[in-house]
């Protein structure tokens, strides 16, 4: 047997356990719940050359584990739990070590220098807790290729880096403060590195090849990488803010009866007004830095202005969702059951009720400042276009908050809005049956529209004030609205006339 693979099972290894196969080259144990290796179980695999032995749950390896192994190329001993390992023995015990693997885990390396190993290749070191890295620490180990370092709580500082010959470096999750970009760009050999954010790589154009390029969002080059996005931020932009301009200027303008209905509307459309302002400032920036963008990537994600243009969507979005909840249930407390006992509330409820609104909105934005003490924490630091939806990556910091956010309270308030509007419908519904109605008052109408969700800022305009005949009559020029009735008029003799001309009995007549 040349090739042995033993994954997931739960094993308790025994010394012996692979001393009759001599002639063993690769040998995978992984996922095995092992917890230690016993001393001497390697010592007669004298022509293995690949070990594998991830994904486990050692904390030590004792002194002399690796004797007999000295033909070993590759050790991979990544996801453990391990804190000691004999790192001074492999240079002797491991001659021919090419690639070793050591990511999380427990290492500090707290010896000042890594042993000599004369043909080590790569050495991956991600999700360690590393405290410090010296320049002597890798002075022996003159063909390292490549370094991983990501995920550690490392300052990269240009004394280590400088006795680096590496052509590849992996500082994925060490944050900007911590890099020595000077001397990242002044390495000579170095050809590929990978860093947290796109934008780091403008601080060393020297190197050839530079990861990460995009967010998914925003790339090196542009704010928004993508020529559709740009369209479709411009186009809601100009709709959400002639369209809310228009609600308001026809609200405040022309006196309305209901005067609770048009205190709710006008609040609605201002808070959308402000998502239109978002939207026109992200577009504008994209427009700024077009091919450009990286020049200013840190400076515009770490500035204040950031931060406030991410407050304002964030209170936009909320207060809208609160406005359109509270709308949902006044609607239907006061149209499926009217007989309990609720009438319309009064502007003085419908007052304060908007105040509380817009401070819970305010405050659910501006909380994360002021929870992690720092502006650029929450907003911007994931992403050029400040909203904090936090999707790049599975857990940065404020992961938590976005997700109470965004799925629990907006989906909260979205699942009552669905569950309010059904049941009001079906209560019209049995209604209707039951009884012969009129035709609702153009208020009512405004509010029923509602049930299709119009959540985007953009839409909301058009549901709440342009469908009403009211508001229609109001704003619509003279003589577009006599066309318009002209027309009318001429479709209804149109079909007075096709009506009269296919009724045999009236066409007898006159004759």
């Amino acid at each position: 047997i040349t090739n042995l693979i033993i994954m997931q099972n739960n094993l308790t290894l025994q010394r012996n356990a692979f001393s009759s196969y001599k002639n063993l080259r690769r040998l995978k144990l992984k996922y095995n719940n092992l917890t230690d290796i016993p001393l001497g179980m390697f010592h007669r695999l004298q022509a293995l050359e690949r070990l594998d032995i991830r994904h486990n749950n050692i904390d030590q390896l004792p002194k002399g584990i690796f004797r007999g192994l000295q033909a070993v190329q590759w050790l991979f001993l990544s996801s453990n739990r391990l804190k000691r390992m004999p790192i001074n023995e492999m240079a002797v015990e491991l001659p021919l070590l090419e690639w070793l693997v050591l990511s999380d885990n427990l290492l500090t390396l707290d010896n000042d220098r890594f042993p000599r190993l004369n043909l080590l290749l790569e050495l991956r070191l991600v999700g360690n807790p590393l405290k410090y890295l010296s320049s002597h620490t890798f002075l022996t180990n003159q063909y390292l290729e490549a370094l991983s370092l990501g995920y550690t709580p490392l300052q990269i500082h240009g004394s280590f880096l400088r006795q680096l010959n590496v052509s590849y470096l992996n500082l994925t999750g060490i944050p900007f403060g911590s890099i020595d970009f000077e001397t990242i760009n002044v390495m000579t050999n170095l050809k590929y590195i990978i860093y947290d954010r796109f934008y780091y790589c403008s601080m060393t154009p020297n190197v050839r090849m530079c990861r990460p390029i995009s967010d998914g969002l925003s790339t090196f080059r542009d704010l928004l990488s993508k020529p559709v996005l740009r369209y479709s931020v411009w186009i809601m932009a100009l709709v959400t803010l002639t369209g809310n301009i228009m609600v308001l200027w026809g609200r405040f303008i022309y006196r309305d009866e209901n005067v609770t209905v048009a205190m709710v509307i006008r609040n609605l459309a201002f808070a959308d007004l402000l998502m239109g302002f978002y939207l026109l400032t992200i577009g504008i920036l994209d427009y700024s830095y077009r091919d450009e963008y990286h020049r200013v990537a840190l400076d515009w994600i770490t500035s204040w202005q950031c931060v406030a243009v991410g407050i304002l969507a964030v209170s936009s979005s909320e207060v809208s969702l609160l406005i359109l909840a509270f709308m949902s249930l006044e609607r239907f407390l006061l149209i499926a059951d009217p007989f309990r006992g609720h009438h319309r509330i009064s502007s003085k409820t419908i007052f304060i009720t908007l105040i509380i609104i817009w401070i819970m909105g305010a405050s659910l934005a501006v909380a994360p400042v002021i929870l992690w003490q720092s502006s650029t924490k929450y907003y911007g630091t994931y992403s050029g276009i400040c909203f904090p939806l936090h999707i790049q990556e599975p857990y940065p910091l404020g992961w938590q908050y976005s997700a109470f956010l965004f799925l629990g309270i907006n989906l909260s308030l979205l699942l009552t809005i669905t569950l309010l509007y059904t049941a009001l419908l079906v209560s019209i519904w049995r209604t209707r049956k039951a009884t012969p109605l009129p035709l609702l008052e153009y208020d009512i109408y405004a509010w029923l529209v509602v049930f299709v969700l119009p959540l985007n800022s953009a839409i909301n305009p058009l549901l709440y004030t342009f469908t009403t005949p009211k508001y229609r009559n109001r704003i619509l020029p003279q003589d577009w609205k006599e066309i318009i009735s002209r027309r009318r008029e001429k479709s209804s003799r149109d079909i007075n006339t096709a009506m009269g001309s296919s009724n045999p009995g009236g066409a007898q007549k006159f004759t």
